[in-house]
């Protein structure tokens, strides 16, 4: 979720940030709502830090690399980045994500947002808090509540308060250093998954449905043929 009603900044509508054919772009939220065929599961990351000001840094992060990635201005730079795309989309099926960022890395080639959309909110929240614990606005340790893929947990320590504070500033950013083409390769899977956000609501047929389990959102976003009625 990109941005919701403010009517004294004129505007009544939620906005999200999808993924589509030409990059990743704002979208009207009631699009989806309105959309018989889609399913909505809501997630949030409730810490107390995780103020507006924050949140705010986050989507500016993610503005920040969406443009950067997509600024398309003719029609033979649209090609090229289509020939890109193929390319990348047929090396991640074969060898996987991870291993496909990573061969595009060694070879200079930045891989394309539309098909790790989800690394992109991973890398918002990250970059976000190293700013913050650069200015000493956050502690580095709070790291650990926005790895959002169980796996890459197993890099960070425990206990954090073992450290100095300047060991905790070498280990963030040692992490993020060596654990990005990961972090990239994040699926809206491991966002569904991770303990480190909660369910809030599964929207469905225009019905809002509060959760709070794994669960219940399973039961719902369960998706489940229509039976055909006897003549």
């Amino acid at each position: 979720m990109f941005l919701v009603p403010h009517q004294e900044k004129g505007f009544n509508n939620s906005f999200v940030i999808e993924r589509s054919s030409g990059g990743v772009d704002l979208t009207n939220f009631t699009d989806y709502v309105n959309d018989r065929r889609s399913v909505i599961g809501v997630k949030r990351l409730a810490r107390p830090w995780f103020n507006d000001e924050v949140q705010c840094d986050v989507r500016g992060r993610m503005l920040n690399m969406i443009k950067s990635s997509y600024d398309y201005s003719t029609i033979i730079t649209l090609a090229r980045e289509f020939v890109r795309d193929l390319a990348f989309g047929v090396q991640s099926r074969i060898y996987g994500q991870t291993r496909a960022i990573r061969t595009a890395r060694e070879r200079e080639i930045k891989p394309p947002n539309k098909f790790i959309c989800s690394g992109l909110v991973q890398l918002g929240f990250i970059h976000t808090l190293m700013d913050l614990a650069g200015e000493k606005r956050l502690p580095p340790q709070f790291l650990s509540g926005i790895v959002f893929r169980d796996g890459l947990k197993t890099f960070l320590p425990e206990d954090w308060e073992q450290f100095t504070a300047a060991e905790q500033e070498e280990i963030f950013y040692d992490f993020v250093v060596d654990i990005s083409d990961l972090m990239e390769a994040n699926t809206p899977e491991d966002l569904a998954a991770t303990p480190e956000l909660e369910w809030v609501y599964v929207i469905r047929r225009g019905k809002v449905y509060p959760v709070q389990s794994d669960e219940q959102v399973r039961e719902l976003l369960a998706w489940k043929p229509r039976k055909k009625r006897k003549r």
